[in-house]
């Protein structure tokens, strides 16, 4: 309330002025307050929706004169104002923060009636809980995480509502760390020893650009794992030196500034073509058979395996080791050969193995057993002629 001071002082100097409420349905009034030297004066402790008149009267040394004309009946309702929200001014560019530390987001908010206050997330209003803390108090409110993870990554909506009205403000955070696992990992091409390894970036890189990406495999039935590779800047990588029909398990990862993610690991897979070494030759059989040397020849398997046939394998067997050597020091194309170099006057058992890229197949069935030696010559000696003539 504001007023003049009256034109008459009574000859003597204002000294403080005195404010009287008068509520409607009563004839009663009563000061508001305590005497006051200044012009204007705040009244407190109304009943809202009630309606009152108001008067002043100036005091002096000799008391309080009469008072001023009553004002019109006013009722006591707070002002209306819509809601507003003052974001600190670091906010306004969007927060960025590592992965591990606390961040905090502080909003003034004025507004008659006080607003109701509330902080959203993805469209998820956020609640108090071990990470989360909301500080609300009149004109401010605060939102604070602990222990941030990546997925704090978000826009946060504040929003303020009073019967005047609805504010928002909105704080784009981001929060760095670890990329995520690459994605749609696949191996292809496996042969019995090697596969190609190829891949996608990750889906999130952690708010941080990929530098590399690491390679490592295990045999199925073991745990630890070897590093292939932890320099790979592509998103493909050919694994080489497999053991032929072992189960290999890969993962992959990526590496930002913050560290190396999680892994995407594959599914096993078995070093091995997708196809099979051929079938058995057939019909093996000796021939030419000289002091040293013996020529044989034999039919083509009737099942290549998936592959065709690149060569074949001439093997004899070594009585006294026991076991199987080949003849020949490269697989041959032809289904004939002559085997040369054996000791004369021994007998020798022979099978032959075709192969593709899957490699040897079966052997075929062996030979009887074949004796090495001299052919046998055949002479003519004649004695004597003896002609008749008639």
């Amino acid at each position: 309330m504001y007023w003049e001071p009256p034109k008459y002082d009574g000859g003597a100097s204002i000294k403080s002025y005195v404010v009287d409420k008068c509520q409607r349905g009563t004839d009663k009034w009563e000061p508001c307050g305590d005497p006051l030297p200044e012009l204007k004066f705040q009244v407190t402790g109304l009943i809202e929706g009630q309606w009152y008149a108001y008067r002043v009267r100036a005091v002096n040394r000799l008391g309080a004169g009469k008072p001023c004309r009553a004002t019109d009946e006013i009722l006591a309702v707070d002002p209306k104002e819509p809601p507003e929200i003052q974001l600190d001014v670091k906010l306004l560019a969007g927060l960025t923060a590592r992965a591990g530390t606390k961040i905090e987001l502080p909003a003034d908010i004025v507004g008659k009636p006080e607003p109701k206050v509330k902080w959203t997330k993805a469209d998820l209003v956020l609640k108090g809980d071990d990470r989360i803390t909301i500080d609300t108090k009149t004109g401010n409110s605060t939102l604070s995480i602990a222990k941030t993870v990546r997925e704090d990554t978000s826009t946060y909506i504040i929003e303020a509502v009073n019967s005047s009205g609805r504010a928002t403000a909105t704080v784009d955070v981001n929060i760095l760390d670890k990329p995520g696992p690459p994605a749609a990992f696949d191996i292809s091409e496996i042969t019995n020893h090697s596969c190609y390894l190829a891949w996608n970036p990750p889906r999130d890189d952690g708010g941080s650009v990929v530098t590399n990406y690491i390679v490592e495999l295990r045999p199925f039935d073991k745990e630890e794992w070897t590093k292939l590779s932890s320099t790979v800047k592509q998103t493909t990588f050919n694994a080489t030196k497999l053991t032929p029909l072992n189960e290999y398990v890969f993962r992959v990862q990526a590496e930002n500034q913050y560290g190396i993610g999680a892994p995407n690991e594959h599914v096993p897979i078995i070093a091995k073509y997708s196809f099979d070494p051929p079938g058995a030759p057939s019909r093996l059989q000796p021939s030419d058979i000289a002091k040293d040397s013996v020529t044989l020849t034999w039919y083509e398997p009737d099942e290549d395996g998936g592959s065709p046939i690149t060569g074949y394998w001439i093997e004899r067997f070594d009585p006294e080791n026991d076991k199987w050597i080949r003849c020949n020091k490269l697989p041959i194309k032809d289904i004939t050969f002559r085997v040369k170099g054996l000791p004369t006057k021994k007998k020798y058992r022979f099978r032959v193995l075709a192969e593709n890229l899957a490699g040897p197949g079966k052997p075929s069935t062996e030979t009887d057993p074949v004796l090495v030696k001299d052919p046998i010559g055949m002479l003519c000696y004649i004695d004597h002629l003896v002609l008749f003539f008639s």
